[in-house]
């Protein structure tokens, strides 16, 4: 049986990149002695910390209750992003193996700030004045854990830029499982999809990033074989979401502040009454309860912009119908982009522009609704206990955490995923 379990999150990685991947050395190896799905279903809305929560959860954002990156402060030019495990409702894998009394280090995971893990490098960032990069991570890590890790490697990155903060992870995770040996060490690398935001889906620097994933997997598979822990420790590869190219930026605040449902004063919002919150590829519209009438004026208007594809909204849903697919009940409405279009949350500027008059707006994006076409993830196991040269067809996100429990012998309670145990030999089944 395994000694060790390491989760690798290739942020962005879609099921085309996979397909690029799957002849380098690394992967090669762990297909040949593995099981994976190249067709792996993700959540509503398909970002980031929704999908990484899902992962280890294997909940829905609706009931794991992280249902955006980041959390409603219209007066906020940056708001908080869900940065702490006591936003996540329930039970995680890492959490079973705190049970177990066996180590997790943990290396850029999302939402894993002041939790319980072990050896825990969070993903957090500075979003007001007073705080530093240094003053974040070691209010929400382990603080001895980080200073070692940056005095170490610290000569490796420039601040949160890609793909040198990669570097950073990377080395930092090796070493910390050569030194530490934790039962369960979860990476999180994020340069193919910071390559894609700034500069397209397609770009030359997204794909000098998925090579550098590819390499990433092969040094790994190459250390832990120079380590004699290859055979001991199973091995999984997954991705969160895909991305798609996009051409023009939808700013639904501006409309809502035409209808005077946004006050504002210069460039603040001091009211509202109305508001959307951006998910890139969808969004939800939240309302003042108060005024019912509020919610028919913004159900009426939304028809009629939904109406004319040159407005860029595939289609919009209440909240109800946007709680059945997994996202926030809390919302009034979601709105949901064509192809080709995302949504800025600012109340200032155009309704649509094109994003190539402004640097700083994205070219490719993330968050639309996870069954469209050309946007599954995928998902890799290899190592004791799993089966070699298999594949199957297809699953969802939700999946992974209950099949990762299974691995480690226990089960995650309220899960809307369940165990695939077609990953499995004949002695986990």
């Amino acid at each position: 049986m395994h000694e060790h379990i390491v989760v690798i999150s290739l942020d962005a990685l879609g099921t085309k990149d996979f397909n690029q991947l799957k002849n380098t050395p690394g992967f090669q190896f762990l297909i040949e002695n593995g099981t994976y799905c190249d067709q792996v279903v993700s959540v509503c809305p398909s970002l980031t910390y929704p999908a990484h929560c899902s992962i280890v959860t294997g909940k829905l954002p609706r009931n794991h209750g992280v249902i955006n990156n980041t959390k409603i402060q219209p007066n906020r030019a940056q708001p908080d992003w869900y940065w702490y495990r006591k936003e996540i409702h329930g039970e995680t894998i890492y959490d079973i193996a705190h049970k177990m009394k066996k180590s997790v280090a943990s290396l850029l995971w999302p939402v894993t700030g002041r939790s319980s893990i072990k050896y825990n490098l969070p993903e957090i960032f500075p979003v007001k004045f007073h705080q530093t990069q240094v003053s974040q991570v070691l209010s929400a890590g382990t603080p001895r854990y980080c200073l070692e890790l940056d005095s170490k490697f610290k000569h490796l990155r420039k601040g949160i830029e890609q793909p040198w903060l990669d570097e950073f992870v990377h080395a930092s995770a090796t070493y910390t499982f050569k030194k530490y040996q934790p039962y369960m060490t979860l990476v999180h690398y994020v340069d193919l999809d910071a390559m894609r935001h700034k500069h397209g889906f397609d770009s030359r620097e997204a794909n000098q990033a998925i090579q550098r994933y590819g390499q990433r997997i092969s040094d790994w598979v190459h250390f832990l074989k120079k380590e004699n822990k290859l055979d001991q420790t199973v091995f999984v590869v997954l991705g969160d979401h895909s991305h798609k190219g996009v051409k023009k930026v939808i700013r639904p605040n501006v409309f809502l502040r035409e209808l005077g449902l946004i006050k504002m004063l210069e460039h603040d919002i001091v009211d509202w009454k109305a508001y959307f919150k951006s998910c890139d590829g969808s969004g939800y519209i939240y309302i003042d309860k108060k005024n019912p009438k509020i919610t028919e004026l913004i159900r009426n208007n939304l028809t009629v912009l939904s109406a004319y594809e040159e407005n860029g909204i595939l289609r919009y849903m209440d909240g109800p119908t946007a709680a059945s697919r997994g996202a926030d009940p809390n919302c009034s409405f979601m709105l949901c982009a064509c192809e080709g279009y995302y949504f800025d949350e600012s109340p200032l500027g155009e309704f649509i522009e094109d994003v190539e008059n402004d640097p700083s707006l994205y070219r490719s994006s993330h968050g639309y609704e996870p069954h469209i076409p050309d946007y599954n993830t995928v998902f890799l196991m290899s190592g004791p206990g799993v089966n070699k040269g298999h594949s199957i067809e297809t699953m969802n996100l939700i999946d992974e955490g209950p099949t990762i429990a299974k691995l480690m012998g226990s089960s995650l309670w309220g899960v809307d995923g369940r165990v695939r145990y077609e990953f499995f030999s004949e002695i986990l089944r």
